[in-house]
């Protein structure tokens, strides 16, 4: 009568031992379908990141080429303003068709100047655009590397 009295009591404490660990399992299988749930949230976030970065390099690069033609612009625009000067000089005492001539000029010239001091302006805007394109793509490469990080913690956790 022991004997089965001794089985009993250890089948009980067997059945108890398997819950347990039934149990454990369930709540571990939970923690690796929430890591697998994180880490393709993270998958997905930086992949919007990556392409953040492309589109804002690509953006620093057209503000680079936009520079590049301003500059081209200025460069063009002061030389002809040095030929409408020199022209402007040389008009004293000239005929009324040839003084009509350097009128027309000196408004090209002032035309052509305001043109410039706008080209500057928006070589200057250009720049800080620029420089803030660069301060994101920095942050969004740190973002990105963080959650990298993230992942591969996830992953040497599971």
């Amino acid at each position: 009568h022991r004997a089965l009295k001794k089985s009993h009591e250890s089948e009980k404490r067997l059945i108890k031992k398997c819950r347990e660990l039934n149990q454990e399992i369930v709540a571990n299988a939970a923690k690796v379908q929430t890591a697998l749930k994180l880490s393709q949230e993270d998958q997905n976030t930086i992949a919007s990141l990556k392409k953040e970065i492309e589109k804002a390099w690509k953006m620093v690069d057209a503000s680079h080429e936009k520079e590049q033609r301003a500059k081209e612009t200025i460069q063009q625009l002061k030389l002809e303003i040095t030929n409408l000067s020199r022209l402007v000089e040389q008009g004293a005492g000239l005929t009324l068709g040839q003084e009509n001539t350097v009128n027309e000029l000196t408004k090209q010239k002032e035309e052509l100047t305001a043109e410039r001091d706008n080209l500057t302006q928006q070589l200057v805007t250009a720049r800080n655009e620029i420089v803030d394109l660069q301060d994101r793509c920095r942050t969004l490469d740190a973002e990105k590397q963080a959650h990298e990080a993230d992942i591969a913690t996830l992953k040497e956790q599971i």
